[in-house]
């Protein structure tokens, strides 16, 4: 099933949030997006290490029998 992502309601919005929760960003978007490019390179190697499984296994098998 197609997802119809020009629907304002679904996509994430600071106005919206603002306007019904109150919230405010503390860290500029552009600053904000430096940072999570920086964590994703720091921690590459970990998560491509966490997401890798055998065929067959699913993530939730793989954590039963790694005891993860």
């Amino acid at each position: 099933m197609a997802v119809n992502y020009s629907n304002h309601e679904v996509l994430a919005s600071v106005e919206r949030a603002k306007s019904l929760i109150g919230y405010q960003p503390n860290t500029p978007f552009e600053g904000g997006l430096k940072q999570a490019i920086a964590w994703f390179k720091d921690n590459w190697d970990r998560i491509a290490a966490a997401a890798r499984f055998g065929p067959g296994m699913s993530s939730a098998v793989r954590n039963l029998v790694s005891g993860g």
